[in-house]
């Protein structure tokens, strides 16, 4: 808080009043101990600095004098603003009343607090002063009892106006304050914002920014969830903040966003810094440019864009050909098949040394035994000696099981999807094309990046030199996700929606998403010093805390798509693009 005092005669005495004058020290002193958050003291005017100082050693505080309110600097008073006290007595000076009214709002907006030593007939004063509703300033004004004793007592009020052009001054009691029990807080809650939650009905201006022509015209129900089904949502958790301000709403639409070509601020900006509106509906993303123009609350919903997929096949991304068995079984299988190779070759050999075959085999044809039994398909090599026959029977059986090991692998590979997809890395180097939701956010920050693998997307994958930048409306996007190996960017919420009403069951199952901004999700947004600043924010606060925004969200967007097939029912068509490693067996060159 700052008091702001100034005394037109070094002796006060006379003026004041022995007793009122030192009941005006304790009272600031009572106050400062009442607030707990007071460490310095600003007095401005109607106290000169000798008696301010005075004042301030008495309290035990330190003090800053200034002669005059116009010599208040905002960058200076702005540091620690919420640990100072500004000071003024105009029962001392009421000939500068007509210069506190000229005081910048700043000083009289939040964090700033004020105790102001007024008579009665000057508190209707300060209806044409910008004391707005998250405003601290206490008036004290002189209600002693005329019976002839010294008794000093002030009634403690704090005023303040809900709108700047209000003409209604609206009057808080504070307490009051006495020689015999000092301070008395008679405040229901000590946080302004927690007090002054009734606007008494004043119109509030909300701009709201729509992407869809429809969106308007399902505001005020849940039909056609498919037309801007974020704005909708944010309007209704918005209408439910002012409800609880007791305001009545006007609802400004826009479908602009920022500046224009001449650099001026026009859409939901302009209305924001123009003062054509109080609130902001649609939230913004946190930029270093919008900081000295506007003030950001909170989240009130998940906004952030994402790119949603379907996982590819694992034929596409591997070859499946080699996966059924790990590298050391796939060596067991080779040296397993040329072992037995070579020895059936040498017990050929032995049996027709020791015997009359008609028929010579050569190393050949043990290969082509081999081959044989490894496609399971027969051999026409006879053996006499039953050592050579069980071996024969011994590398049949053996690759009967691997085969059919092997098959039901293939068969259980060609139907899966790979999940080696995990970064961006992964997806710009990848076989999946890209497109981006086509709207008025998605264009501006979709190249707003100095990351070397996001910028190579954006110019490989999203807007290719030479060709149109790939931006599709959200049911294009969706079906091209659904026909083809391609990932869409947007709000995820929409997406899945048109998901759940188009894909089948089966193809819901393994979808994922990638976030590519770098960017916080997106804050509601006020006029810079707005007086419902920390009103709204607190509101915004008690939404999430009391899951009324979860239940919102959940009414009007839609929860990513479960898969509710199991792996046995699910079918997938395989392509050609299964077998381009067996196809390479065909090759000739």
């Amino acid at each position: 808080m700052v008091f702001l005092m100034k005394v037109t005669s070094s002796d006060l005495g006379p003026v004041l009043g022995f007793a009122l004058e030192s009941s005006k020290k304790v009272l600031i002193k009572d106050i400062i101990k009442n607030e707990n958050s007071t460490i310095s003291l600003n007095i401005i005017g109607c106290w000169d600095q000798e008696y301010a100082i005075r004042v301030a050693k008495d309290i035990g505080i330190s003090v800053t004098y200034n002669e005059n309110i116009s010599l208040l600097n905002k960058t200076i008073e702005r540091i620690d603003a919420s640990q100072k006290l500004y000071v003024t007595d105009f029962q001392v000076c009421p000939e500068m009343l007509s210069t506190f009214s000229k005081i910048d709002k700043f000083f009289l907006a939040h964090p700033f607090r004020w105790l102001i030593f007024v008579e009665k007939q000057d508190v209707d004063f300060f209806i044409n002063i910008d004391i707005l509703i998250a405003s601290n300033v206490v008036l004290a004004i002189n209600d002693s009892p005329n019976d002839g004793n010294d008794m000093v007592v002030f009634k403690l009020q704090q005023v303040y106006k809900i709108k700047e052009f209000s003409t209604i001054l609206r009057v808080e009691n504070f307490g009051n304050w006495n020689q015999t029990h000092g301070l008395t807080d008679e405040r229901s809650n000590k946080i302004i914002s927690s007090r002054r939650k009734n606007m008494f009905g004043e119109q509030m201006t909300l701009v709201v920014l729509t992407i869809d022509n429809h969106t308007y015209g399902y505001f005020y129900n849940k039909k056609n969830k498919e037309y801007d089904p974020t704005m909708r949502m944010l309007y209704i958790l918005n209408n439910i903040i002012m409800d609880t301000f007791n305001c009545t709403k006007r609802f400004t639409l826009t479908q602009r966003i920022g500046y224009d070509e001449t650099g001026i601020w026009v859409g939901t900006y302009g209305n924001l810094i123009n003062n054509h509106a109080d609130l902001c509906l649609t939230p913004f993303f946190v930029l270093i440019e919008r900081l000295p123009v506007i003030d950001y609350l909170d989240t009130l919903t998940p906004f952030v864009g994402y790119f949603i997929f379907r996982a590819p096949s694992l034929s596409s991304v591997a070859n499946i050909y080699f996966l059924p068995f790990s590298r050391m079984v796939w060596i067991s299988f080779g040296v397993s098949a040329v072992i037995c190779t070579v020895s059936i070759f040498i017990l050929i050999k032995w049996e027709e040394k020791i015997t009359t075959r008609e028929s010579r085999s050569n190393f050949t044809d043990v290969v082509l035994l081999t081959t044989s039994a490894i496609c399971q398909m027969g051999a026409d090599i006879q053996t006499k000696f039953v050592s050579s026959r069980l071996l024969i029977f011994f590398l049949f059986i053996t690759f009967v099981f691997v085969y059919t090991s092997f098959t039901a692998s293939i068969v259980g590979l060609l139907q899966s999807s790979t999940k080696s997809i995990q970064t961006l890395n992964d997806l710009l180097n990848s076989k999946i094309e890209l497109g981006i939701e086509d709207n008025l956010y998605t264009r501006y920050y979709i190249g707003q990046t100095n990351d070397p693998v996001r910028l190579e997307i954006y110019n490989k994958k999203i807007a290719p030199p030479g060709q149109e930048p790939r931006f599709y409306d959200r049911q294009t996007g969706v079906a091209m996700m659904r026909n083809s190996s391609f990932a869409f960017f947007g709000e995820p919420r929409p997406i899945y929606r048109e998901i759940q009403q188009t894909f089948f069951e089966e193809e819901k199952c393994g979808l994922n998403q990638m976030e590519y901004l770098e960017i916080i999700e997106p804050y509601q947004a006020v006029q810079k010093n707005s007086p419902i600043k920390e009103m709204a924010k607190v509101a915004i606060m008690k939404l999430r805390e009391y899951a009324i925004t979860k239940v919102e969200i959940d009414r009007i967007l839609t929860s990513k798509p479960i898969c509710a097939v199991g792996n046995g029912q699910r079918f997938e068509s395989v392509s050609l693009e299964s077998f381009y490693v067996s196809w390479l067996n065909f090759h000739v060159e």
